[in-house]
Order: structure tokens, then C-alpha cells, then sequence
């Protein structure tokens, strides 16, 4: 039960499209928590589903980074107008309820007004998009023929794309190195005190790279 009421795993519109759809995995359920560090235990808290369109201020979309669509329906589902949305306690954090929040393996920050990253993790490729005010994703593009699971952008706007190693591209989509990695990296993305420390995650262990 949920709230008291019967659970409802809705089977959502891009559950087609994907062979773990058709293994019997179209009605996954995704819930979503918020949790303060300092006091995990206490503060855990079920977040609400809304209308995505009800929420009139948006700050941030929270996407999957990378999406396995093996029918090759990527550039038509990423663009896709989610109808739910999950909200934060400030209210003006969503992450919008599509099928692929149950496989992928990290988020990606959509920023209206900015662009973002994400990874055709099928096709190896990843493409840019658009954020509308409203925080759906518009105007995709291919942005390189790389990638894999997740990528993560400095502050000069130079792409890092994991991939087998980790490739960095420039903001038009011309690779300017390329940072070896012991193990395959999954999860990548910026943090430390002066947001220089590229944080890596691997099947078994977390490194870190000072990026200049």
C-alpha cells in the first residue's frame, strides 16, 4: 500500500521500444526519496508525484544520463513530454517520471535555458539538447560518436565522456584529450572545493582527477 491505497505501476508510453520492456519489465516502479546528509536516518522522505505541467517555476530537470534503446527510438523518446514529474521539497527541482529512470545508472542536470549531455548508450553516441523553461528537453542533435554510461561538463564547457576511458571534447564537439582510467568508469562528475576534482565511479572503486 501507498498512502493507504492499492500500489499502481503505470506502464509509461517509452516502456515500448526497449527489449527489457518486452522481458516482462514494462511496469517498472520508481520511487523517489530526498534525504539530508546530516541526518539520513530522520529525514527520509517519499517525494510526490505531480502533473509535470503543474509545477510553474522549474530550476532543475534531473534525466537519465544514458538510455538502452535497442529498437532505436532514442531521438523520438528523449524528446518525449513526460506527463509526471517527482518534485523536490524546494519545489522547483523535478525529475520527470519516463521508463528509463529504472535502468539508468546516474541523472543528468537540465538546466532550462542551457544545454545538456546525454548518452545513446545503445548506439554509442552522445548528443546535445535544449532545456524549455518548463524543463522538457528539445532540439537534439549528435554532438560526438561517443559514449557509453554518463558524462559531466567543466566549468569552461568542455565535455568529458565516459567510454571505455574517459574522452574530452570541446563545446564543438573536437576531442582535446582523453584521461586513462584503471578500470571502466561508469558514473563521472565534478566536485571538491573548487569544483576541479573529476569524481569517478568503477565497478570497484572511486577515483579522482584534478582537471585543470
Amino acid at each position: 500500500l501507498i498512502n493507504g491505497k492499492p500500489e499502481e505501476i503505470p506502464i509509461l508510453p517509452d516502456a515500448r521500444g526497449t527489449s527489457f520492456s518486452g522481458w516482462g519489465n514494462s511496469g517498472f516502479g520508481v520511487w523517489v526519496y530526498s534525504i539530508n546528509p546530516d541526518q539520513p536516518e530522520e529525514s527520509v522522505q517519499l517525494l510526490n508525484k505531480v502533473p509535470m505541467a503543474s509545477v510553474t517555476h522549474v530550476y532543475k530537470a534531473l534525466y537519465p544520463s544514458n538510455r538502452w534503446r535497442d529498437y532505436h527510438d532514442f531521438n523520438s523518446v528523449t524528446v518525449n513530454r513526460p506527463q509526471q514529474a517527482y518534485v523536490a521539497l524546494d519545489g522547483v527541482t523535478i525529475i520527470p517520471e519516463v521508463y528509463d529512470l529504472a535502468r539508468s545508472n546516474s541523472l543528468v542536470e537540465a538546466f532550462p535555458g542551457k544545454k545538456v549531455y546525454a548518452t545513446d548508450e545503445y548506439d554509442k553516441r552522445t548528443v546535445s539538447l535544449e532545456v524549455s523553461k518548463e524543463g522538457y528537453l528539445d532540439n537534439l542533435n549528435y554532438f560526438v560518436e561517443h559514449g557509453e554510461y554518463n558524462n559531466a561538463t567543466d566549468k569552461k564547457g568542455n565535455v568529458y565522456i565516459a567510454d571505455g576511458q574517459i574522452y574530452i571534447y570541446d563545446a564543438k564537439g573536437k576531442q582535446t584529450g582523453r584521461i586513462e582510467v584503471p578500470e571502466r568508469p561508469v558514473t563521472i562528475g565534478f566536485g571538491g572545493r573548487d569544483g576541479k576534482t573529476l569524481f569517478i565511479t568503477t565497478r570497484s572503486a572511486l577515483y579522482g582527477v584534478i582537471v585543470e
